[in-house]
């Protein structure tokens, strides 16, 4: 129950989920329990006795399968509306741990974001308002707060709050000069430019690291990110944005190959031709990374440089002017490590949720792992 509830799925989901893995189970309860009646009938125990009263020449009962047996078990089905009143009675049995983990500042990961959609109906007089909350790697809310605006100087009171999305703000980029964007080798990185980037003073000077804990390693999350190079498009409906967004997710998030091959196989004992795993199934079933800052520079790089100076029949560009210094800024980003993700053996990225059949396909063959990124 307790990993049904940190999943976030919705009563109906977590319901088809928990049904996979109870049928097994009560199925084979079942199966037991029959057993044992048969063999209390053998000994009498209802008052009835054998044809020929002869006692069984071996009590021993035949094996009902595995899980992942084709045949031989049946199960039974629970309801969204049973699961929400499980959930309902776990969280009261967990009420008072809930509320300590709610105040406290546990964790090993800090997630804060600014949005103004939970406070578009709360605005002042200066017509700005948002709210600000700060969640445990397991999206649990720490602390939260109303702000009247974006700055840093609005957060240290909050002793628990973290600064804004720039992680050195102090790095300041000039802007490049007229018609700089249209030449490449303005945008390649260069020995130099790395050896400026991660060479100096590295501490960050957010409220956070200054009110708080000054060993807290703030990351730039990855959508915000990618964000922001989409911001920097023409528009939208330009014809290569949906094909720069593809590369560029593509060029920011490596997939797990171990993971990839199993869900493959998964699709091949399924039926499933061509085996390409769809976008849910590799988010549910294969771990994500984001590779060290090296080897991330290099793809991204890649990927502005293959639609630099491209444009569309009518002549024009992909990219605004602007998107060479905010490429730059992003590039420090990227160089001291706020993206690439860490390198730990304690699974902090992700929690095994289990094993599920691909598509309620029976079969080892079918079962896939079920990632639950923290």
């Amino acid at each position: 129950m307790d990993e049904l509830r940190r999943s976030g799925k919705s009563p109906n989901d977590m319901a088809n989920q928990l049904n996979e893995a109870l049928r097994y189970e009560r199925a084979h309860l079942a199966y037991l329990s029959t057993v044992k009646n048969v063999l209390d009938g053998d000994h009498g125990l209802y008052g009835q006795r054998t044809i020929t009263a002869n006692p069984r020449t071996t009590s021993a009962s035949a094996s009902f399968g595995m899980y992942g047996d084709v045949d031989g078990w049946y199960g039974v089905a629970v309801e969204a509306h049973f699961l929400v009143d499980c959930l309902i009675q776990e969280y009261r049995r967990q009420e008072d741990s809930l509320n300590l983990l709610l105040q406290g500042t546990f964790g090993q990961a800090l997630r804060a974001d600014h949005t103004r959609k939970v406070a578009w109906k709360v605005v002042l007089a200066s017509g700005t308002m948002s709210s600000y909350a700060i969640m445990n790697e397991s999206w649990m809310i720490l602390s939260w707060v109303m702000l009247q605006s974006e700055s840093d100087k609005s957060l240290e009171p909050m002793y628990e709050g973290l600064s804004r999305r720039d992680c050195y703000a102090a790095f300041r980029i000039p802007n490049p000069e007229h018609q700089e964007h249209l030449l490449w080798d303005s945008w390649k990185t260069t020995d130099d430019t790395i050896a400026e980037t991660t060479s100096g003073n590295l501490n960050n000077t957010c409220a956070s690291c200054r009110k708080y804990n000054s060993e807290i390693n703030i990351k730039l999350d990855l959508f915000h990110c990618v964000q922001r190079f989409t911001r920097e498009c023409t528009s939208e409906h330009h014809p290569l944005h949906s094909a720069f967004c593809k590369f560029l997710s593509a060029a920011f998030c490596v997939v797990d190959q171990t993971d990839l091959q199993r869900l493959k196989q998964a699709y091949v004992f399924c039926g499933i031709m061509p085996p390409n795993p769809t976008k849910q199934h590799i988010r549910e079933h294969c771990r994500t990374k984001i590779p060290e800052p090296r080897e991330l520079l290099e793809r991204v790089e890649s990927v502005l440089q293959k639609f630099f100076l491209e444009s569309d029949p009518d002549g024009v560009l992909l990219f605004k002017p602007s998107m060479l210094k905010m490429w730059r800024i992003q590039r420090v980003h990227i160089l001291r490590g706020c993206l690439s993700d860490p390198e730990v053996g304690e699974r902090v990225l992700y929690r095994h949720g289990g094993m599920v059949q691909l598509n309620h396909v029976k079969g080892n063959k079918a079962a896939v792992p079920l990632w639950i990124p923290v």
